[in-house]
Formats: structure tokens, C-alpha cells, sequence
């Protein structure tokens, strides 16, 4: 075990590399990966937690066909801040989200394949929701 807590490379950097200023991580138990995404290029990423290697590029974030905001672009600057979040759950593989705009924040499935979200719906706080975490 080390003797700190400073980060230590698994691996060589993978490519393609992470694009845009806001990224978020998570770890996938259904698919044993950790996902990275970025919410002003929309890039969504598997990576392999052992050795750090690219495993998969998954499509676009995007609402899943027949909701409401299908066809709207879900990437910073449209619809969201910074400020969001993603968990998978474990028992059945579901993916959810926070997204916040002007204050509200709202929870999403998220179809990991496709990238396309599905509004569940408003997440009721009074400001912008920094983290989720499904419990097992």
C-alpha cells in the first residue's frame, strides 16, 4: 500500500484524451469500467480501472427518442451547468444523472450505449446538485 495518497499512473495515456474543460467520472460495476464524460464536447468514455486503457467510445449524449426535449442538444451552454452528476446502479445497470440549469436540477436515466437521457424529473433543492450516489 503506498506510503501517500499522490495519484500514481496505472497505464499510458489513452486516446483519444479528454476534451473540454468540465469532465465527470464514475465507475460502471455493471460493465467493471470507470466512465468519464465531458459536458461541453458531450464525449463519453469507458476506461479499464486496472490498466487505464480506453475500452469503448460511446455515442453523444442525447435525449432518447419520444421525450420531450428529443432533438435539443443536452451540453453545457444549452441546457445545463457544470454542476452534474452521474451513478450507475448496480443491481440492474441503470444510469442516472443530475443536470442543472438556472438553478434547478433535474434527474435522468441515461442509456449508456446511445448516450440518450430521459427525464425522470425535478429534483427538488434549493441549489445546484454537486453529486449522487445509487445505494447498493
Amino acid at each position: 500500500m503506498p506510503a501517500s495518497d499522490a495519484a500514481t499512473a496505472v497505464g499510458p495515456a489513452f486516446a483519444p484524451t479528454l476534451a473540454g474543460t468540465h469532465s465527470g467520472l464514475g465507475f460502471d460495476p455493471v460493465a467493471d469500467v470507470i466512465r468519464t464524460s465531458s459536458s461541453e464536447t458531450e464525449q463519453n468514455l469507458r476506461v479499464d480501472p486496472i490498466d487505464g486503457s480506453l475500452t469503448a467510445v460511446d455515442g453523444s449524449f442525447a435525449f432518447a427518442a419520444g421525450d420531450a426535449h428529443e432533438g435539443t442538444n443536452p451540453s453545457v451552454g444549452v441546457n445545463t451547468v457544470p454542476c452534474s452528476s452521474l451513478d450507475i446502479d448496480a443491481s440492474d445497470g441503470t444510469a442516472y444523472v443530475t443536470l442543472s440549469d438556472n438553478g434547478d436540477t433535474h434527474l435522468y436515466t441515461v442509456d449508456l450505449t446511445t448516450g440518450g437521457a430521459t427525464l425522470i424529473g425535478l429534483v427538488p433543492v434549493d441549489s445546484e446538485v454537486q453529486g449522487i450516489a445509487v445505494a447498493p
